[in-house]
């Protein structure tokens, strides 16, 4: 049916786009599995098993509700018309954010959103060795991008407000979604950043004239696990400001694969990390690291270290370069339970 004059078919399109945020949600569900098994499974400490554990399972529960009332919307709005309704009614519809069903998928967006945002700012708590100052700014941020999602649902409620509608546009769009793609990006970059710092640091260790040498860039295969997967979220994210910026009507309606992907990210991480299906480096690079293993020679076998500032405390290094501590820290331990490397069943990140 032809979308009355001004109105974009949004029948069309929010078919298009149940479908494709149906089969996410199918991909989601086995990819939820395999998240079950790495931490409830597998040896994991506690916290960690609470903190992701808990935030999965949620993420799950509300993935599979904003598919259930995207299906629900689609017998609204094709199945179950009210007598008299125009042709275009579906489209009229799915126009409409005040809608109740619209206005519990866009809650339950923004919330997941969140949700994976405090994951992401967790991560990079526990890999700055549990440095509470560190995050101050990301939490911060964070709020604020809340807060104007939230604003704009409560526009919502407000009878004439429609998709269209400046405000909402402005505080869902331009405000919202540039400050999602800073936090991860800016979050991500933090945690890459430690990550491949310890990495020298245990690689280049040095104690009383004994030089321990191990893998250099150790935790590479971990960071291109977590670039990959948070590129995801940023590039669908990116994909959605385009969109509206340019004038597409598809760009809120991308909400629905959105939240998918939001739920995917977290869940890519624990299994790829947990299972050891990271990113292969390149070949060149392999060869390379191989090579400087041979110029190398042996290592040698150091117990202790004297703890030095962003240091290694107390890790021991053995011939192949496993560390087999999961103690990386200025002061004092930190468990980095959160990554488990690929590069061996006793290395943790």
């Amino acid at each position: 049916m032809p979308s009355p004059p001004g109105v974009p078919p949004f029948d069309k399109i929010y078919v298009i786009i149940t479908w494709v945020s149906t089969g996410l949600w199918g991909m989601n569900t086995v990819i939820f599995a395999g998240v079950c098994y790495v931490l409830f499974m597998r040896p994991n400490s506690r916290m960690t098993r609470v903190i992701l554990g808990g935030t999965s399972i949620l993420l799950y529960l509300m993935i599979t509700t904003h598919v259930a009332l995207s299906l629900r919307e689609e017998l609204d709005a094709f199945v179950d018309v009210p007598p008299g309704s125009p042709p275009f009614y579906a489209t009229l519809y799915y126009s409409q954010i005040t809608a109740k069903y619209a206005i519990a998928k866009n809650l339950i967006y923004a919330i997941a959103v969140f949700i994976q945002d405090l994951v992401l700012i967790w991560r990079m708590y526990v890999v700055w060795t549990h440095n509470w100052k560190i995050i101050i700014i990301p939490l911060v941020v964070e709020l604020a991008h809340t807060a104007c999602s939230l604003t704009a649902i409560c526009f919502g409620f407000v009878p004439g407000y429609t998709i269209q509608t400046p405000i909402v546009q402005v505080l869902a769009t331009t405000v919202g979604w540039t400050i999602e793609i800073a936090v991860n990006v800016l979050v991500t970059g933090a945690i890459v950043g430690r990550l491949w710092y310890m990495g020298r640091r245990i690689s280049f260790a040095e104690s009383k004239g004994s030089i321990a040498i191990t893998r250099p860039g150790i935790y590479l295969r971990t960071i291109f696990t977590i670039v990959e997967s948070g590129a995801l979220l940023v590039a669908v994210t990116i994909s959605m400001l385009v969109l509206s910026h340019v004038g597409s009507p598809v760009g809120l309606p991308f909400m629905d694969v959105a939240i998918q992907v939001a739920a995917l990210v977290p869940y890519l991480i624990v299994v790829r990390v947990g299972l050891g299906l990271t990113h292969a480096l390149p070949n060149a690079y392999e060869t390379y690291l191989q090579t400087i293993s041979n110029e190398e020679g042996m290592t040698f076998r150091v117990n202790t270290f004297g703890t030095q500032s962003g240091g290694i405390d107390k890790a021991k290094i053995v011939p192949g370069g496993s560390p087999l501590s999961n103690s990386m820290t200025s002061q004092g331990n930190a468990s980095l339970g959160d990554f488990r490397a690929a590069d061996g069943p006793d290395t943790n990140v």
